[in-house]
Protein backbone atom coordinates (compact mmCIF):
# COMPACT_ATOMS: atom_id res chain seq x y z
CA UNK A 1 0.00 0.00 0.00
CA UNK A 2 1.56 3.28 -0.89
CA UNK A 3 0.87 5.96 1.25
CA UNK A 4 0.70 10.01 1.86
CA UNK A 5 0.83 12.26 4.23
CA UNK A 6 -0.86 15.56 4.84
CA UNK A 7 1.46 17.95 6.98
CA UNK A 8 4.94 17.64 6.84
CA UNK A 9 5.47 19.05 10.34
CA UNK A 10 5.53 16.74 13.38
CA UNK A 11 3.00 14.99 13.78
CA UNK A 12 4.14 14.35 9.91
CA UNK A 13 7.60 13.56 10.99
CA UNK A 14 6.22 10.59 12.95
CA UNK A 15 3.69 9.58 10.59
CA UNK A 16 6.47 9.04 8.02
CA UNK A 17 8.69 7.17 10.76
CA UNK A 18 5.87 5.06 11.48
CA UNK A 19 5.63 3.78 7.94
CA UNK A 20 9.19 3.57 6.93
CA UNK A 21 9.31 0.92 9.96
CA UNK A 22 5.73 -1.30 9.05
CA UNK A 23 5.80 -3.83 6.53
CA UNK A 24 3.53 -3.91 3.50
CA UNK A 25 3.41 -0.35 3.11
CA UNK A 26 5.69 2.28 1.47
CA UNK A 27 5.94 6.06 1.55
CA UNK A 28 4.86 7.63 -1.62
CA UNK A 29 4.48 11.28 -0.69
CA UNK A 30 4.01 14.33 1.39
CA UNK A 31 1.68 17.25 0.42
CA UNK A 32 2.22 20.51 3.05
CA UNK A 33 1.04 24.08 2.33
CA UNK A 34 5.01 25.31 2.13
CA UNK A 35 6.37 23.11 -0.51
CA UNK A 36 10.27 23.83 1.28
CA UNK A 37 8.81 21.71 4.27
CA UNK A 38 7.28 19.12 2.13
CA UNK A 39 10.43 18.76 0.21
CA UNK A 40 12.69 18.37 3.28
CA UNK A 41 10.59 15.62 4.31
CA UNK A 42 9.98 13.89 1.66
CA UNK A 43 13.92 14.05 0.63
CA UNK A 44 14.35 12.54 3.96
CA UNK A 45 12.03 9.75 3.20
CA UNK A 46 12.36 9.27 -0.32
CA UNK A 47 9.18 10.34 -0.91
CA UNK A 48 7.47 12.95 -3.69
CA UNK A 49 7.16 16.44 -2.32
CA UNK A 50 3.41 18.37 -3.32
CA UNK A 51 2.16 21.67 -2.19
CA UNK A 52 -0.82 21.41 -4.25
CA UNK A 53 -3.55 18.99 -2.94
CA UNK A 54 -5.20 18.54 -6.13
CA UNK A 55 -1.89 17.47 -7.60
CA UNK A 56 -1.10 15.23 -4.75
CA UNK A 57 -4.51 13.59 -4.69
CA UNK A 58 -4.64 13.33 -8.32
CA UNK A 59 -1.74 10.59 -8.46
CA UNK A 60 -2.81 7.02 -9.20
CA UNK A 61 -0.60 5.25 -7.18
CA UNK A 62 -1.26 7.29 -4.08
CA UNK A 63 -3.89 4.95 -1.70
CA UNK A 64 -3.95 5.80 1.94
CA UNK A 65 -3.75 9.42 3.05
CA UNK A 66 -2.67 9.96 6.80
CA UNK A 67 -3.90 13.55 7.80
CA UNK A 68 -1.40 15.06 10.21
CA UNK A 69 -2.52 19.00 10.27
CA UNK A 70 -3.20 20.24 13.50
CA UNK A 71 -6.45 19.53 15.44
CA UNK A 72 -9.29 21.69 13.72
CA UNK A 73 -8.12 21.44 10.50
CA UNK A 74 -8.81 17.43 9.82
CA UNK A 75 -11.97 17.95 7.95
CA UNK A 76 -11.08 19.72 4.44
CA UNK A 77 -7.98 17.33 3.76
CA UNK A 78 -9.73 14.49 4.64
CA UNK A 79 -12.86 15.17 3.25
CA UNK A 80 -11.03 15.53 -0.03
CA UNK A 81 -8.93 12.33 0.24
CA UNK A 82 -11.80 10.26 0.79
CA UNK A 83 -13.70 11.93 -2.53
CA UNK A 84 -10.70 11.24 -4.53
CA UNK A 85 -10.83 8.00 -3.46
CA UNK A 86 -8.21 7.60 -0.74
CA UNK A 87 -8.61 5.97 2.46
CA UNK A 88 -7.76 8.03 5.02
CA UNK A 89 -6.10 7.42 8.62
CA UNK A 90 -6.93 11.08 10.61
CA UNK A 91 -4.16 11.68 13.52
CA UNK A 92 -6.35 12.73 17.02
CA UNK A 93 -8.97 13.83 17.29
CA UNK A 94 -10.78 12.61 14.05
CA UNK A 95 -12.48 16.37 14.39
CA UNK A 96 -13.57 18.67 16.81
CA UNK A 97 -17.44 18.05 16.81
CA UNK A 98 -19.56 15.30 15.91
CA UNK A 99 -21.30 17.01 13.35
CA UNK A 100 -17.84 17.23 11.22
CA UNK A 101 -16.75 13.60 11.86
CA UNK A 102 -20.29 12.89 10.77
CA UNK A 103 -19.18 14.52 7.64
CA UNK A 104 -16.09 12.29 7.73
CA UNK A 105 -18.07 9.02 8.19
CA UNK A 106 -20.90 10.02 5.34
CA UNK A 107 -17.92 10.72 2.84
CA UNK A 108 -16.10 7.54 3.20
CA UNK A 109 -19.35 5.70 3.35
CA UNK A 110 -20.26 7.03 0.09
CA UNK A 111 -17.06 6.80 -1.47
CA UNK A 112 -16.44 2.88 -0.14
CA UNK A 113 -12.97 4.01 1.81
CA UNK A 114 -12.26 3.27 4.90
CA UNK A 115 -11.85 6.22 7.75
CA UNK A 116 -9.63 5.26 10.62
CA UNK A 117 -8.27 7.92 13.31
CA UNK A 118 -4.97 7.31 15.32
CA UNK A 119 -6.32 6.80 19.26
CA UNK A 120 -3.70 7.26 22.05
CA UNK A 121 -3.24 4.12 24.43
CA UNK A 122 -5.72 4.34 27.66
CA UNK A 123 -3.64 5.26 30.32
CA UNK A 124 -1.85 3.69 33.00
CA UNK A 125 -3.89 3.07 36.02
CA UNK A 126 -3.34 5.27 38.84
CA UNK A 127 -2.56 3.48 42.28
CA UNK A 128 -6.29 4.07 44.31
CA UNK A 129 -6.94 3.38 48.26
CA UNK A 130 -8.85 0.55 49.27
CA UNK A 131 -12.84 0.80 48.59
CA UNK A 132 -12.11 3.87 46.71
CA UNK A 133 -12.29 3.30 42.77
CA UNK A 134 -10.36 5.22 40.74
CA UNK A 135 -12.01 8.05 38.85
CA UNK A 136 -12.23 6.30 35.38
CA UNK A 137 -13.69 3.24 36.57
CA UNK A 138 -16.18 5.35 37.64
CA UNK A 139 -16.81 6.76 34.11
CA UNK A 140 -16.23 3.69 32.36
CA UNK A 141 -19.32 2.11 34.52
CA UNK A 142 -21.46 5.33 34.08
CA UNK A 143 -20.95 4.50 29.80
CA UNK A 144 -20.89 0.49 30.30
CA UNK A 145 -17.49 -0.88 29.30
CA UNK A 146 -15.43 -2.77 31.69
CA UNK A 147 -12.04 -1.10 32.09
CA UNK A 148 -10.22 -4.90 31.15
CA UNK A 149 -11.68 -4.60 27.40
CA UNK A 150 -9.66 -1.23 26.82
CA UNK A 151 -6.43 -3.03 27.62
CA UNK A 152 -7.56 -5.99 24.60
CA UNK A 153 -7.97 -8.48 27.18
CA UNK A 154 -11.30 -9.41 28.87
CA UNK A 155 -9.36 -12.04 31.52
CA UNK A 156 -6.93 -9.46 32.47
CA UNK A 157 -8.17 -7.34 35.93
CA UNK A 158 -6.15 -4.11 37.11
Amino acid sequence: MKFGIIGAGMIGRFHAQAIRDMSGGSLHSILDRNQERAEELAEEFGAKAYSDIDAFLADPELEIVTVGTPSGAHLDPTLAALQAGKHAIVEKPLEVTTERIDQLIDAASANGKTLASILAPPPSPVPQPPGNPAPERKFLAIIGLRPETLQGSPNKSR
